[in-house]
């Protein structure tokens, strides 16, 4: 702008040739050398404008890889927001969890709404119900969830008299159900102290005082004999539960409630015991069903001839033979043993009404 024209506020312009020595000389440097034009800068601002006037094709193609940065970046970003929310909503629920559990362990055994209420039982005949429910622990209000089944029926198993226990625990009703399965004795057996045996030859119970089953008593073993259950004993036991089988069958003075004792012996066989008149019968071995027959011939023969009074020993071994011995002081007390039988059955001397045959082979 000129001087003298100041005061109008116009600018005068330059001659046109001064304008292009100016220019040409704002190219060069001081060597006289052109400069290169560097293109111009534009504010970080400027550039976000410009980009944003852009259409959206060329925006494209000029920057795909800011574009595709920008977009893994917030997609990282995402995924790391929801993994956190993932973490934080696991980890409530599993202390929710806990704490839910924790509640229930701690009132399900004390709740009063889950007592046990029924209790059925079944299989006893010699143990009582009250002796049940205390060994059980159920003698007292119990929570159903405090109640452990396989400790209830390992107690059981030490009651005397149950072999086997049971025990269910029922949710719905609330209640439980024991099944008990009783020894079944066989006879007593002398050891140190009177015991039960079963039909496997097991002592299970002593004999206590008050107690007055009609079983014989074994005897002629050893407790480590009958515990260790060795063939010889096995064979043995066999032979005295035969008979008693045979015993238990009979309704005469020869059933088994009149033995009081079978005392085995390996070399001589089976001794019996009668209760009445501490007689004494040697048996011997089998077989037993046909010596049990000649017995309650020869002894209905005695009675019927007045002779049965003071015999106090009998001899079955030596079958068809039957001897026999009287006690001291007897009337009539023959000395020695005297033969009964076959002597008896051949003479035809029988009691009268007697229906019984006798088994044993005649001479």
């Amino acid at each position: 702008m000129r001087r003298d024209d100041w005061t109008t506020g116009r600018r005068t312009p330059e001659p046109l040739g001064k304008l292009k020595d100016m220019g040409a000389l704002a190219g060069r440097d001081a060597a006289g050398e052109k400069k290169k034009k560097k293109a111009p800068r534009l504010k970080r601002e400027s550039q976000k404008r410009v980009g944003a006037a852009l259409p959206a094709s060329r925006s494209r193609r000029a920057g795909p890889s800011l574009s595709w940065g920008a977009s893994a970046r917030r997609a990282l970003v995402s995924a790391r927001k929801l993994l956190s929310g993932l973490v934080t909503f696991g980890l409530a629920l599993a202390v929710a969890a806990v704490l839910a559990t924790g509640a229930l362990l701690f009132y399900l055994p004390r709740g009063e709404r889950f007592f046990i209420k029924d209790i059925d039982i079944k299989g006893v005949s010699r143990t009582s119900r009250a002796e049940i429910l205390a060994v059980a622990g159920l003698d007292a209000p119990v929570n159903f969830f405090a109640f452990k089944e396989d400790v209830a029926a390992n107690n059981l198993k030490s009651l005397p008299w149950v072999e086997e226990a049971t025990v269910v625990a029922r949710p719905i009703p609330d209640g439980v159900s024991i099944r008990v399965k009783e020894y079944r004795p066989k006879a007593l057996v002398n050891l140190d102290q009177i015991y039960y045996i079963d039909d496997m030859g097991r002592p299970f119970k002593n004999l206590e005082p008050g107690e007055n089953p009609d079983l014989p008593i074994v005897s002629g073993f050893g407790l480590d004999e009958l515990l260790s259950r060795g063939p010889l004993t096995m064979r043995a036991l066999a032979e005295i539960y035969e008979l008693i089988d045979l015993l238990s069958a009979r309704g005469d003075e020869w059933r088994l409630d009149n033995i009081s004792e079978l005392r085995f012996d390996p070399d001589i066989g089976i001794t019996m015991f009668a209760r009445y008149a501490d007689l004494e019968i040697r048996v011997g071995f089998g077989p037993y069903a046909e010596k049990m027959a000649r017995l309650g011939k020869v002894a209905r023969t005695l009675k019927y001839q007045g002779l049965f009074e003071g015999v106090e020993y009998v001899n079955l071994e030596c079958a068809p033979r039957v001897t026999a011995r009287y006690a001291r002081g007897a009337r009539p007390a023959p000395e020695g043993e005297i033969e009964l039988a076959p002597a008896l059955e051949a003479e035809g001397e029988t009691a009268p009404g007697a229906g019984e045959a006798p088994a044993g082979p005649r001479d």
